[in-house]
């Protein structure tokens, strides 16, 4: 009940408060919506694993659409709605005194149950690279203007939105600050030629750190086969016949 109370207390400074960097867009909106909410869930309970899979792509490149892929071919995965759930985790990793490694942070990520980690940041990217029994996907849309478009008109600032009411009001959302303000800023901004940059420069560095034989380009349109062939460890005769997810239309 005093869950309840305070997600209609939270939902309503969202509507009557501005948040700082938060868009007008339903898609900006539902994703602010989704991002608060976990801020009331704990950690789930999820068998331990090993990380053997690293998604580096932008965001709006259909990295929702294929953690949903990944969810039926037994992979699960930190995406962006479970980070709040690692908050700590995150915290250690950019803590400016004593830093974990990456290494210690993916070994601590797969204790926590995820075989798959959507993370863009570099050392990530590094990490990914050197692992011998990790493979690399890179998410991409059809051209950098239509991403540059689609991540425009979501407009958030999401580390503008985390020094905002309510999130300001949580440990969770201020241990993320600095993980957010790193990831975000090659992409903050509303010019759709210098995002076009930042999307394509982007690429090329995970082309340039990631060897060929274990990175995989992939656009969600392509559907299954490719992304089957690629993991290798996959039974994709069961969904052979289902259309590949299409999360955030």
């Amino acid at each position: 009940m005093l869950r309840f109370v305070l997600l209609a207390f939270m939902a309503l400074t969202l509507l009557f408060h501005p948040v700082l960097g938060a868009s007008n867009s339903g898609d900006g909106m539902s994703e602010l919506i989704g991002h608060y909410v976990n801020m009331f869930r704990g950690q789930k309970e999820r068998i331990p694993t090993k990380v053997k899979l690293a998604i580096v792509g932008l965001p709006r490149t259909g990295t929702g659409s294929l953690v949903e892929a990944l969810t039926l071919l037994d992979y699960t995965t930190l995406h962006a709605d479970e980070y709040v759930e690692l908050s700590d985790l995150f915290a250690s990793l950019t803590d400016e005194v004593d830093p974990i490694s990456m290494q210690k942070f993916t070994d601590k990520v797969g204790k926590h149950g995820f075989s798959a980690v959507y993370f863009w940041n570099a050392d990530f990217i590094r990490w990914a690279a050197d692992a011998s029994d990790v493979k690399v996907i890179i998410t991409a849309r059809d051209s950098p203007t239509k991403w540059a478009e689609s991540y425009e008109s979501v407009g958030t600032s999401w580390e503008g939105i985390l020094l905002s009411r309510p999130f300001i009001w949580f440990k969770k959302a201020q241990q993320m600050v600095p993980t957010i303000r790193s990831l975000f800023q090659m992409i903050q901004s509303d010019d759709i030629q210098a995002l076009e940059k930042s999307y394509i420069n982007h690429e090329r560095m995970v082309r340039e750190i990631v060897p060929e034989d274990k990175l995989l380009v992939f656009n969600a349109k392509q559907g299954w086969e490719p992304l089957c062939d690629f993991l290798g460890d996959v039974n994709c005769d069961a969904l052979s016949e289902q259309p590949f997810p299409h999360a955030n239309e």
